[in-house]
């Protein structure tokens, strides 16, 4: 009866934390698509600016002096806070998003996606493809 009784708790307790884990996990996830996210905007009006724009050459040096602080300051703080997730969930959410994208034909918002990506590689927080594919394989 004593044994039934202890097996009855533990497994209540794991139920408990298995529901707090998913939790914690979707909220992560959601927390991640929304630093991709506003990186991605972040990045698209740069290259909105580089296609449209004519002070500077283009980039964070078309903006005026303060704008550009605050960008930099931006998009440092956000790559920070993705320095805290796995480089596969990095890549899986950007090529999720990308996909997603696909379906509103939006180019602009497709190379921003494309250029975080390559600010991910460089600064080490996503998988380059290869690696990616070796490790996780792709869905077709």
């Amino acid at each position: 009866m004593l044994a039934e009784f202890s097996n009855v708790i533990s497994y209540r307790i794991l139920i408990k934390y298995s529901k707090s884990e998913a939790i914690v996990n979707i909220l992560s996830s959601l927390f991640m698509g929304i630093q991709l996210s506003k990186l991605t905007d972040i990045i698209e009006k740069i290259e909105h600016i580089k296609l449209y724009g004519c002070i500077g050459s283009g980039g964070l040096d078309s903006f005026d002096p303060s704008t550009q602080d605050k960008l930099y300051n931006e998009l440092t703080k956000r790559i920070e806070k993705l320095r805290n997730y796995q480089p596969y969930e990095i890549n899986k959410t950007l090529i999720s998003n990308l996909k997603f994208n696909q379906s509103t034909s939006d180019d602009s918002r497709a190379n921003a996606i494309e250029q975080l990506y390559l600010i991910s590689l460089d600064e080490k927080i996503a998988l380059d493809m290869d690696t990616f594919k070796k490790a996780f394989g792709t869905k077709k």
